[in-house]
């Protein structure tokens, strides 16, 4: 909800969907208003499924991100994501990076 007033202060009358302001970068994940940027190696957790994320390959030209996933089961498996979802992801609170 803060989000989305913030949104209609910022736009003035014109309201714009929330998700409108991820693509555009007007949220970030971090307090200098720095766009998170992925690293080979790194791990993280998702909201949708028990395990852990490594990131295997990063691709930027193709906007694409190799994923190998460690589930609890032992059922590892590696996949391909898009980068952009990926990133406003981790901006939603999906995503939470391990230490």
């Amino acid at each position: 909800m803060a989000k989305w007033l913030f949104v209609r202060w910022l736009v003035g009358r014109k309201a714009i969907l929330p998700n409108t302001c991820y693509r555009f970068g007007l949220f970030t994940n971090n307090l200098n208003n720095n766009k998170m940027k992925l690293e080979i190696g790194m791990k993280f957790t998702s909201k949708w499924f028990e395990g852990t994320i490594e990131i295997l390959a990063i691709n930027e030209e193709e906007n694409t991100l190799d994923v190998e996933i460690h589930r609890a089961s032992g059922h590892n498996h590696s996949e391909e994501w898009n980068l952009q979802h990926t990133l406003w992801g981790f901006e939603r609170g999906e995503y939470r990076l391990l230490a």
